[in-house]
């Protein structure tokens, strides 16, 4: 019962990352990292990856016809920013996606290449992928070309322990 109960929510996270990802490409993220966040999310959220993507992560498709040349640039009332709470979901969201792209080449890489610690294979993976997600999480995503505010591409801004304690609150999957 449980293993059907498994094979239904990882087939479900894929579908879903599926759907998420097709509609990406009518409505891209302004960020260019959550395109790939919010898929990466959709396989360990699934339907709650679902619910969040829809509730606050659909960006509005922008249309550039004849009348839309004509806009009215001022912003009115319009919130610049997330209520905290969704802040906090995304950067949570953001980390978690760091550590699901660890784990899914770890376990690719100790699959072929074992790695043994103790004795065990089992904690020899767990190592490898919390070494790759903490060099994601420190690279803060450079191969995809992002920078920071200073125009310095890694992270500047967490410290060391932060790091890890960012990583221990996702690695333990």
């Amino acid at each position: 019962m449980l293993n059907l109960l498994a094979v239904f929510l990882v087939c479900s996270g894929i579908g879903i990352a599926v759907h998420i990802a097709i509609d990406l490409t009518h409505r891209p993220q302004s960020m260019k990292i959550m395109n790939a966040v919010w898929i990466l999310t959709a396989l360990w959220g699934s339907y709650l990856a679902l619910w969040a993507y829809n509730k606050f992560g659909k960006s509005v498709p922008m249309k550039m016809g004849e009348d839309e040349m004509k806009m009215d640039m001022s912003m009115g009332n319009m919130p610049m920013e997330h209520p905290h709470w969704q802040s906090v979901a995304l950067s949570a969201l953001h980390c978690g996606a760091g550590c699901t792209l660890a784990d899914i080449i770890g376990e690719w890489v100790t699959n072929y290449i074992p790695v043994t610690v103790a004795g065990s294979q089992l904690i020899g993976n767990w190592v490898f992928d919390f070494i790759l997600a903490f060099l994601f999480m420190t690279c803060n995503w450079m191969p995809f070309g992002f920078e920071n505010d200073l125009g310095v591409t890694g992270n500047t801004n967490g410290s060391f322990s932060e790091q890890i304690i960012n990583i221990e609150s996702f690695g333990k999957t």
